[in-house]
């Protein structure tokens, strides 16, 4: 990586945007980001994946070390919407109570919007939760979980933070209609959750699926079942179709996107989650635990009824044959050939699906706590029914009382496996 320095003074009120990576010291004076005022000494980060706009709050000098791929500029006019951002926020917070809900499509500057708000909202003194329910791109849990918190602080990057809660969906995106029902009932438990907490602000930051008729319905309906006060939309046609639906039962503010912003590709999500996946098994430890003594959520072959069934002509060893309504499940050693598969079927009159030690090895999974609930994500390392025990990398240590399996799969280089069998453990 190559790194290049620049001082810069910056008179008050004059803005500046920041592209990382950065290191930024404030050598004199006070800018403002995001709602954070950093005065002189201080330091922050801007990570390669995001960009800020300082302000400088007075005559102030900085100094930026950018890495590889890091910009300053000065932006052109009308490219930045600070100060109108920080206008609706701080009308949303004056009610004193609320529950905002940020949607916008992808790169159009829900997080950054959020993060304002909530440090707006600290400002004035109120208990704020935000609940990060993107599902995809979250940065308080891992993808294929949406997260709560309770701020104690500001901060420039939900990143930064762990959730204090959170809630398995098992997909890393919510146009799939299993996906779509189990994100809706766990922003709503969190959001519950947090008022429960005595949060009087609540924030909840959504994923950028905006544009089609589902994926509008499923924003309504979020919406609706967390008792949403305000409704900020960062896409002028999105905000339209938002007022119409809402009728005026709800805030629905219009917000302006920036012009320009760091946008990330394809290739830079798969990295940014492979990172946080990374993060969140870090200090994972090996840990068995007997099937006997809990629950298992999402496992065709372990809520089945066990059978025989003969099965000719292969040298794969079975572990067990287990009946469902639409199909037959058997645990094998290996893939059973073509063949052998299409006998099955036309011999059983059902689909025949094979879960295998291969497809079980890097499942996502939560585990839960002896209460049943979620705790922190788990892999799975190895299903074994001799010894009937089911052993798993996670940093939780405490009495485990079930485990919820994903349909999220992760190769050893933390990279996700795109295609899945219909029951893969």
């Amino acid at each position: 990586m190559t790194f290049s320095t620049a001082r810069i003074e910056l008179p008050k009120n004059k803005m500046l945007r920041i592209m990382g990576p950065a290191n930024v010291c404030v050598e004199q004076g006070k800018v403002r980001i995001l709602g954070i005022e950093f005065g002189e000494r201080s330091r922050f980060i801007i990570h390669r994946f995001r960009s800020y706009v300082i302000r400088a709050v007075e005559p102030s000098i900085i100094s930026v070390v950018l890495g590889t791929g890091g910009v300053i500029e000065e932006p052109g006019e009308g490219e930045e919407v600070i100060d109108v951002w920080e206008s609706i926020a701080e009308k949303i917070v004056s009610t004193g109570n609320f529950v905002a809900m940020v949607v916008g499509p992808v790169d159009s500057g829900k997080t950054s919007f959020s993060t304002l708000l909530a440090n707006v909202s600290l400002d004035k003194g109120l208990r704020v939760g935000i609940v990060d329910a993107d599902v995809g791109q979250g940065d308080l849990a891992p993808p294929g979980f949406v997260a709560a918190k309770i701020l104690d602080r500001k901060v420039l990057w939900l990143r930064e933070l762990r959730g204090d809660r959170a809630k398995f969906v098992g997909f890393i995106t919510p146009s799939i209609p299993q996906a779509g029902s189990r994100l809706l009932t766990a922003i709503s438990q969190l959001v519950e959750e947090l008022r429960s907490d005595g949060c009087r602000a609540i924030v909840v930051n959504t994923d950028g699926w905006v544009h089609g008729l589902q994926a509008i319905e499923m924003k309504l309906d979020i919406a609706l079942a967390i008792g949403a006060t305000h409704v900020v939309v960062l896409d002028e046609d999105v905000c339209t179709r938002f007022k119409e639906s809402l009728g005026g039962r709800v805030e629905v503010v219009c917000a302006p996107r920036p012009k320009v912003v760091r946008e990330r590709n394809r290739v830079d999500r798969r990295m940014l989650r492979r990172h946080h996946y990374m993060s969140f098994f870090h200090n994972a430890k090996k840990r068995c635990v007997d099937l006997s003594n809990i629950i298992v959520v999402g496992s065709c072959l372990l809520s089945g009824k066990p059978v025989e069934v003969q099965i000719p002509y292969t040298r794969a060893r079975i572990y067990r044959v287990v009946d469902h309504d639409d199909c037959i499940v058997v645990y094998a050693s290996t893939d059973l050939p073509p063949d052998v598969l299409a006998k099955l079927r036309e011999s059983l009159g059902k689909e025949v699906v094979v879960v295998t030690p291969s497809s079980v090895k890097g499942l996502l999974a939560a585990v839960l706590d002896r209460n049943l609930k979620v705790v922190a994500p788990a892999l799975i390392e190895s299903l074994d029914l001799s010894s009937n025990k089911i052993c798993m990398l996670t940093e939780y240590e405490g009495e485990v009382g079930g485990i919820v399996v994903g349909r999220i799969k992760l190769s050893e280089n933390w990279d996700e496996i795109t295609k899945l069998p219909r029951c893969p453990i």
